[in-house]
């Protein structure tokens, strides 16, 4: 059983690097470009979302001492 063990270790151990190799397949420019201008934009979108959250959380914070709430 030991022996059997170590084979099917040893085989999912020599397969594993097999498995993380990437495909590189050639897109289009404008596919390319379009995947950038998206992430620009939810960079831009996450950045103002977060500066909301945080300007919202200051002011309760700032509230709950000033007494307001």
């Amino acid at each position: 059983m030991f022996q059997n063990f170590k084979t099917k270790a040893a085989l999912v151990v020599a397969s594993v690097p097999a498995l993380m190799a990437s495909a590189h397949a050639a897109l289009p420019a404008g596919v390319n470009e379009a995947i950038n201008s998206v992430g620009t934009d939810l960079e831009t979108a996450a950045t103002a979302i977060l500066t909301a959250m945080i300007g919202f959380w200051a002011l309760r914070k700032l509230g709950s001492k000033m007494g307001w709430w």
